[in-house]
């Protein structure tokens, strides 16, 4: 399945025009929704970021970003666990004058900035967080994150697919029908529509959990079994 066979797919379930102008908004919407609720796999993202010494605030360099896994930090010798806490725990703990290899890391507010009035582009209006770590560090770093990111926004030309495309459309459509509901007028199918979504989100979560959990568990009951 692609973004655009969803939507058509919605447009033969609706069997009404009127809404296909906003059909990708709201299955953008719907999987949003589903992302913000649930960290499914697919979602998880590992990257490195370049720390150079005497850095100690830099911008947060996954797109996207939803919720962080873990981070450490590895040099030319040794790889250090860097453990998140707030922002007044670690300025007080190692105050800017202390040096060494990254322990901390905290999500601080950027630079405040001169907002144009009235805005003129979306990076106007919109804060940005950025990461500190502390000790300051003594030497170069490769730091490197793991976390959950949000899909991209569907949108037909960049991402005319992506996982729930193709591994879950049945789920991305029953959700963005249910979007609907404010434009449908009592449309008898949206309970119907809702279970189905229910059941099938609830299964995908069970086999997520499965999944995740899976190798040395399967293994003891498949010694079991022979």
């Amino acid at each position: 399945m692609t973004y655009k066979q969803i939507q058509a797919k919605m447009a033969e379930f609706l069997v009404r025009d009127d809404l296909q102008n906003i059909a990708g908004e709201l299955i953008n919407m719907a999987m949003r929704k589903m992302e913000r609720k649930f960290n499914f796999r697919h979602m998880k993202i590992k990257t490195n970021y370049a720390l150079l010494a005497g850095t100690d605030t830099f911008a947060n360099p996954i797109p996207n970003y939803k919720e962080l896994i873990g981070v450490y930090a590895v040099n030319s010798s040794n790889r250090y666990i860097i453990q998140r806490k707030d922002s007044d725990f670690v300025e007080k703990t190692y105050p800017v004058s202390m040096t060494g290899y990254p322990c901390y890391i905290a999500e601080v507010p950027a630079t405040e900035v001169l907002i144009t009035v009235p805005p003129t582009t979306y990076t106007d209006i919109v804060p940005n967080l950025h990461w500190m770590v502390r000790p300051i560090p003594d030497v170069d770093y490769t730091v490197t994150f793991v976390a959950y990111q949000y899909s991209p926004y569907l949108d037909g030309i960049d991402y005319k697919t992506n996982w729930w495309t193709v591994n879950a459309w049945d789920i991305l459509l029953y959700a963005s029908l249910i979007e609907t509901e404010p434009y449908a007028m009592d449309d008898k199918r949206i309970p119907l529509w809702k279970e189905y979504l229910n059941e099938a989100l609830l299964d995908l979560v069970k086999a997520e959990r499965i999944e995740q959990f899976s190798g040395s568990l399967q293994f003891l009951e498949a010694d079991n079994v022979y």
